[in-house]
């Protein structure tokens, strides 16, 4: 007959004293041969039991947590964790199973077959790694689960009953079918749902995941350690069964061999438990610096986009401005010009990009203009404005109005000139036509229009240096107004006016475009006629005469009658050689055409009475 093994709960003898903390009661084996027959006791340590699962669980989260690893990783890396999860999850329920075998205490002597022993660790960890390669695809389905889990949860039962085999009883050891069968289903259950667990939450690291991995391992290792003592509830050991293996030799001590693998592999399970966190944690640091990585290129493709369509705005502004816009290098060369910029210079783009600001500026405006750029270049200016020339390719004058900025880089050195060309030579020479007006009417006689006394006195010098020059004759004509007192006395000053009015015309009337009439003083002119000899000059003064005395006056209805006119000449170089001399003798001989009567030519040093 056999034993019949069944569980109890029994009191160790020696208990403990009155006062003192009762340990936790031993499982007890009962194991009844024959009916009738006394019982041999076997018993569990509580202890051993409960290590014997914390291995088992402890061997389950790392098996599971390393399928992630070898998900996330490649090559030589993922067969590197490969290899350590098998490792350490076999290593872990083979620990495990000689664990609870310490903890199964017959009352025989017990020993183990190394070479089955062995073999049993290697069915372990084969089938962990077969396991763990199952629970790291990147598609899992049912029909691959499924087999996974019966191919891993029969090799747990088959690591633990190869190492009941290690035992070698005689007579062998009997197996409930019943139990046996429950053993391995209970392995195959837990197997498949610990699998698909691993599989599910291997991608995510957070804490509900981990907790959850934490929960799948404690049922896989209680499903290992269930495995196992219901394997144990299926075994008959035979009335006077003995152990084959010897003490010695291959013949290994349960206690001896237990207690070391234990503490070999609890330490291994610890180490790959670190090893895996630091993994994590170090997998977690370069996920965020690879996300800030992202963000960061993200970032950079924002600012280029960003950059890209300022550039192309400012593309689109710098063709069709209406102004004329350009790039213009450091060393004065233009890098960039628009159609504007190439309408207001007349040169086509080619032909612009090849010339220096320089050369196209007008001379007396480029030294004003470099100490500007210097300036600009330096940092002592931000911009600047300022009215200057070019040149036209046609070779005419262009003014414009020039804004000027520097485009800096990160460290404020100029890398080059935006220049902005507004044409303003229409508004210039409107200016300029202003200006000339206004000149012109400073140096004319607001009542009769001829030049007066300013623009005589440098005609005059002009004419009488080009003379000199030239050895060229000139002659200087002075023109009065006979009785122009008594005119204004008899019919007022706007009769008056209107006499200097018309004798004014009458001078124009007779001069050349070379001669030049002038409004001397009150009713006085001058007429200075260079190149003249004197028979021009008297023959110009008789028709002045002449034609004043031909003249009839009327002023508001009332009959002036004829006005008559004296004049008095000087010529160069006969009277003079300078102009003051020559004035001179002209004054002094009209003076004495006054003396003689009036309405007279006189000649400086001679008097020419007119002919009626």
């Amino acid at each position: 007959g056999g034993f019949a093994c069944s569980g109890g709960v029994q009191p160790r003898p020696g208990g403990a004293g009155r006062g003192a903390a009762a340990p936790p009661p031993p499982v007890v084996i009962d194991c009844r041969p024959v009916p009738g027959e006394p019982a041999v006791i076997a018993t569990y340590d509580n202890t051993l039991v409960l290590l014997s699962i914390v291995v088992a669980t402890m061997a389950s989260y790392t098996a599971l947590d390393l399928a992630g690893r070898v998900t996330h990783s490649s090559g030589r890396t993922a067969t590197l964790w490969l290899l350590g999860g098998s490792a350490a999850m076999g290593a872990g329920i083979w620990s495990m199973h000689f664990i609870g075998m310490l903890a199964f205490e017959l009352p025989i002597p017990v020993f183990y077959d190394g070479w089955i022993t062995a073999a049993s660790l290697l069915i372990a960890v084969v089938t962990s790694g077969y396991a763990l390669s199952v629970a790291s695809r990147r598609v899992l389905g049912a029909l691959s689960l499924l087999g996974a889990g019966i191919i891993m949860g029969g090799g747990i039962a088959a690591m633990h009953y190869a190492g009941m085999a290690a035992m070698r009883m005689s007579p062998p050891i009997e197996y409930d079918p019943g139990w046996f069968a429950a053993s391995i289903g209970i392995a195959i259950a837990a197997a498949t749902a610990a699998l698909w667990l691993a599989f599910t939450l291997r991608s995510t690291t957070s804490h509900l995941a981990v907790a959850g991995k934490l929960v799948s391992a404690l049922v896989m290792g209680c499903a290992i350690a269930g495995m196992h003592y219901t394997g144990m509830a299926a075994a008959n050991f035979a009335e006077g069964s003995t152990c084959l293996v010897a003490g010695g030799g291959l013949g290994l001590s349960p206690e001896g061999l237990a207690a070391a693998l234990g503490s070999v592999i609890l330490s291994l399970l610890i180490a790959t438990l670190v090893a895996s966190s630091l993994d994590r944690r170090l997998a977690t640091r370069t996920a965020r610096m690879l996300g800030e990585v992202e963000q960061a290129n993200a970032a950079l493709l924002a600012a280029q986009e960003s950059l890209r369509e300022s550039e192309e705005r400012f593309r689109s502004a710098f063709e069709s401005a209406t102004i004329g816009m350009g790039l213009v290098s450091l060393d004065g060369h233009w890098l960039r010009v628009n159609g504007s910029l190439c309408r207001i210079f007349g040169y086509p783009e080619s032909e612009l990009l090849s010339a220096d600001y320089q050369s196209i500026s007008h001379p007396e405006d480029l030294q004003a203009d470099t100490e500007q750029v210097r300036r600009l270049a330096n940092g002592e200016l931000q911009s600047y404005q300022m009215e200057k020339r070019y040149f036209h390719k046609d070779g005419h004058v262009v003014w414009v109005n020039l804004s000027v900025s520097a485009v800096r880089d990160a460290r404020d050195v100029p890398r080059h000139f935006v220049v902005q060309i507004e044409d303003i030579s229409a508004r210039k020479q409107a200016e300029e036509a202003l200006q000339n007006m206004l000149r012109e009417q400073a140096l004319r006689d607001p009542l009769t229009a001829l030049f007066n006394r300013r623009h005589l006195e440098d005609a005059v010098e002009r004419e009488f240096a080009r003379a000199r020059r030239n050895g060229e004759p000139l002659a200087i004509i002075m023109v009065d107004i006979d009785h122009f007192k008594s005119i204004n006395d008899r019919f007022g000053h706007a009769c008056g006016d209107a006499v200097i009015r018309r004798v004014a015309q009458l001078l124009v009337g007779g001069v050349r475009r070379s001669d030049i009439a002038c409004r001397y003083g009150g009713e006085e002119f001058l007429l200075l006629l260079p190149g003249a000899p004197a028979s021009r000059a008297l023959e110009l003064a008789e028709v002045i005469c002449r034609s004043a005395r031909d003249l009839h006056h009327d002023c508001d209805g009332r009959s002036i009658g004829a006005v008559t006119v004296s004049c008095g000449i000087g010529l160069f170089p006969d009277h003079g050689a300078t102009a003051e001399v020559v004035m001179k003798a002209a004054d002094r001989a009209l003076y004495r055409a006054k003396e003689q009567g009036r309405d007279r030519v006189v000649l400086a040093e001679s008097a020419i009475r007119r002919q009626g």
